[in-house]
């Protein structure tokens, strides 16, 4: 794994419409930078063009799709409860799969729409002004300045264990890259992984302002 450490400088925010995908869940969504992202975690079950995606609960499911390459979810602790607070973690099949996890109209950003509306958006204490003002333990809450709202949905392995809800966030991109946020730390990180692991997805807007 390699690690980039991103350095950031603010500008204003504003909120957005709602955007609702293919299951009838809706998002608050916020302006970064001219961009419109989704300001909670994707929740979706089922493509764009309405295929069902891998609901993948035990250990074997879950280290099985990764070693196929095919698309998968889970709630953490395959709890739907979580879900519904943290959204769901998908595997980066489902991320990249071309039927489309997000909304028509939205996209799974690139690791280049991450750095264009974080890199150009945030100061140096990014951690903060991105987390959720509740739900980070430790004291690792935000001002949620920036109106992302961040929240620590943990990961899964490529074995299928489930580890770090409460403390950290992990959200894909559509390339091997993703970006992370630790409760303990002031800034975001961007790290590489293989296609097996499940984290959290964002989504931005196709067109800019």
């Amino acid at each position: 794994m390699h690690l980039m450490v991103i350095a950031i400088v603010t500008t204003a925010i504003s909120s957005f419409a709602q955007v609702k995908d293919i299951d009838n869940n809706e998002y608050q969504t916020v302006v970064l930078n001219k961009n419109i992202w989704m300001a909670e975690n994707l929740n979706v079950s089922r493509f764009r063009n309405g295929d069902s995606i891998n609901e993948a609960k035990t250990y074997e499911e879950w280290e099985n799709a990764g070693l196929k390459k095919q698309p998968a979810w889970c709630n953490y602790e395959n709890i739907p409860q979580k879900g519904k607070i943290y959204g769901k973690l998908y595997n980066r099949y489902a991320v990249t799969d071309l039927r489309g996890l997000a909304p028509e109209g939205w996209h799974v950003p690139q690791s280049e729409d991450w750095l264009s509306s974080i890199t150009n958006y945030f100061g140096p204490e990014c951690s903060k002004v991105l987390k959720a003002k509740n739900g980070w333990n430790n004291e690792g809450n935000g001002t949620n300045k920036s109106g992302f709202t961040a929240l620590p949905g943990g990961y899964r392995d490529n074995s299928g264990i489930f580890t770090d809800v409460g403390y950290n966030g992990y959200w894909w991109s559509t390339s091997s890259w993703y970006f992370l946020l630790r409760y303990n730390t002031k800034k975001i990180e961007m790290w590489n992984s293989s296609g097996n692991y499940g984290m959290s997805v964002r989504c931005v807007k196709d067109y800019s302002f």
